[in-house]
């Protein structure tokens, strides 16, 4: 066994003594090209690390101005929406009050297709036009019946004719506001909650209404109170319409 293992030691020193002696260059000439490209080699590196220098710091530069110019863009957008802002709030103003203006008008159109009575105002007759006339309308009484109330209504009929088929349509809540100049939310608000108080009831009445006559008409409308019955809107219809024929 010990004789074995000297043996292949002796074959290892053979094998390595003749790889090295293979290696070895074999005369000046090829020393020199090793030692020409050894420092061509350092060069090229030096070389290298030089460009790699250059870059990072082109890269830092290039790095620090979109910075700074990301900066410069946000504070200019900053600014833009406050402007934005300020010309807006004016317009929310402007625009307001002339929304307002122009359901003023549109209700000036229509005001003679409906009445409303405040009853704790005056009893003032109020123009009614309908499908079929004009008529006059007057809040006479409010009294409280059973879980609501007793209206009476005196509907003045101008004109020569007979009208039967009647139906009104009324509602009834909490009184509107009256509209201050620069107080539009405010208004909005209150409107808002009387617009919810709103019921509604349609009426079908049997009696006529005489020509040239007023006409008591009187209904009763639920669930309501006197502390909450701020408003009461009517519209009226008639189907019939009769006049008398000369002989």
């Amino acid at each position: 066994m010990q004789n074995n293992i000297s043996l292949l030691k002796s074959v290892l020193i053979l094998v390595t003594g003749t790889t090295l002696s293979a290696c070895q260059p074999q005369d000046s000439a090829s020393i020199n090209l090793l030692k020409e490209s050894l420092e061509s080699s350092k060069n090229d590196v030096a070389s290298l690390k030089l460009e790699i220098s250059a870059l990072k710091k082109q890269s830092d530069e290039i790095k620090e101005q979109d910075v700074a110019s990301l900066k410069f863009e946000i504070s200019e957008l900053q600014k833009q929406k406050e402007e934005i802002k300020k010309i807006a709030n004016s317009k929310i103003g402007v625009g307001s009050d002339a929304i307002f203006n122009i359901h003023k008008r549109l209700w000036a159109l229509e005001q003679y297709n409906s009445v409303s009575f405040d009853p704790t105002g005056q009893k003032n007759f109020q123009r009614l036009d309908t499908n079929n006339g004009t008529f006059l309308i007057i809040l006479d009484n409010v009294t409280p019946y059973l879980d609501g109330l007793r209206v009476t209504l005196s509907i003045g009929n101008p004109s020569a004719a007979t009208y039967s088929g009647l139906k009104l349509n009324v509602s009834w809540g909490k009184r509107f506001p009256v509209y201050e100049e620069n107080k539009l939310d405010e208004y909005m608000k209150n409107s808002a909650i009387a617009n919810a108080s709103t019921k509604q009831k349609e009426i079908s009445l049997t009696d006529s209404l005489q020509p040239g006559s007023w006409n008591k008409v009187t209904f009763n409308i639920s669930p309501a109170s006197a502390k909450e019955f701020g408003r009461l809107e009517v519209t009226l219809t008639t189907d019939q319409v009769v006049l008398r024929t000369n002989k």
